[in-house]
């Protein structure tokens, strides 16, 4: 951590050390204020997301009183999301697919109804402000079903092309998205188990699981070596799986993300393993791992947010961010809904798709866990909505973003 005043401001500066550790305060900051806050437990709002707001809160004042500046680092969130990624591969079995089917392929061809969607409003919302409708782009599908990554490729892009302020517009609606979709998520699936009275159907087998893990636990001591041969594992797949996913990438000649072939290779790991038996690995350990992973990054994209580039947004923007909200609200919860089948698992899915259908894919993921925690769990929904965000929606995003392009610049 650094300190310096310059020009009568100071400035400190988290190095990526830093920035881990002050992300992990304020997720345990979070968690406290959830456990002793009943509204926060009772609409499903992460923990990560509650500590995180709050900080970008305390950030924004900040700035706007020019009293601090507050630097950091965020060198390890990309790591911390390929970690929890590759986790998430390694937890797809066969079986599980199968079981998902159905479901799967309904909820990938929703989502991408969804980014059309958002693509339409953006050019009807634009014109009608008065806007150039190029910047449905960026104030569309690129950030909120893209996130900040997608945004910021493609609001370069079109800076190149001409169209100055298309970064600063795509970053804040990205910030915008981030924030709705982890907020209205929990809530928004909470409203659909409450009014229709869903049963988990999950419980029992989960209660039987535990037992057995349970059973598992106290019959062997996890020690810092297993812990080592777990962590080597996941590194290892990660390390092949980033060379993986450029070989994928350049033969498909398209960009996709950075956890894509670490996740691939640990689907395929997996599987082998459950047939040939070659590693002997702990679920526990690694469902442990995945959750530490998710709390750091998502506390870390959180804290991160420059909640003054929402603020100096022109209005015009936000009327067409916030015709965007609603129109992916009332998308989720009239259409998608119905479609899934109406049940516990199709609204664990919503949360989910509210979450990387507005911010991120990790934001989905812990809207679910926000939900899981308190309703039972839903493993179909964490490997449909992990499959659909994480991959196949970027290859979509690929379409639509070229294609508007296109036809607007």
């Amino acid at each position: 951590m650094s300190f310096s005043i310059v020009d009568g401001i100071s400035t400190i500066g988290f190095d990526a050390l830093g920035t881990v550790t002050l992300a992990l305060v304020m997720l345990l900051i979070g968690s406290r204020i959830k456990k002793h806050v009943k509204f926060m437990r009772t609409y499903c709002i992460p923990a990560p997301v509650i500590g995180g707001t709050l900080f970008a809160l305390v950030n924004l004042l900040f700035h706007q009183t020019g009293l601090l500046t507050i630097s950091m680092t965020t060198t390890y969130q990309t790591d911390m999301q390929n970690i929890f990624f590759t986790i998430v591969g390694f937890g797809i079995s066969m079986s599980l697919l199968k079981k998902g089917g159905t479901r799967l392929v309904k909820y990938f061809a929703l989502t991408a109804i969804l980014i059309i969607l958002q693509g339409i409003i953006g050019v009807a919302a634009t014109k009608g402000v008065g806007l150039h409708q190029v910047f449905a782009i960026v104030c569309g599908p690129a950030s909120l079903a893209g996130g900040h990554g997608n945004v910021a490729a493609y609001g370069q892009l079109l800076e190149d092309m001409g169209y100055t302020g298309a970064n600063v517009v795509g970053i804040a609606s990205a910030c915008f998205g981030l924030i709705t979709g982890s907020f209205f998520g929990g809530p928004l699936c909470r409203n659909m188990i409450q009014k229709y009275q869903l049963v988990n159907p999950n419980i029992a087998i989960a209660d039987k699981d535990q037992a057995s893990s349970d059973a598992s636990v106290s019959a062997k001591t996890y020690t810092v070596q297993d812990i080592f041969i777990h962590v080597a594992i996941i590194g290892a797949f990660m390390t092949v799986g980033s060379y993986l996913g450029k070989i994928i990438g350049g033969a498909l000649n398209i960009s996709i993300p950075s956890f894509t072939g670490a996740m691939l290779l640990a689907f395929i790991i997996r599987n082998l393993n459950e047939r040939f038996h070659m590693l002997e690995i702990s679920d526990a350990l690694l469902d442990k791992m995945q959750n530490f992973c998710l709390g750091i990054f998502l506390s870390m994209a959180m804290i991160s947010l420059n909640l003054w580039q929402l603020y100096e947004l022109a209005i015009p923007m936000m009327v067409v961010l916030l015709a965007e909200l609603l129109m992916t609200l009332v998308f989720i919860r009239y259409i998608v809904f119905p479609i899934l089948g109406k049940d516990f698992d199709a609204a664990v899915m919503c949360a989910g798709l509210c979450g990387h259908g507005l911010g991120a894919t990790p934001n989905g993921l812990a809207n679910m866990n926000s939900v899981t925690e308190q309703y039972g769990p839903s493993p179909i929904s964490y490997l449909v909505v992990s499959i659909t965000g994480g991959i196949l929606a970027s290859w979509t995003l690929i379409i639509v973003n070229t294609f508007m392009i296109n036809l607007l610049a």
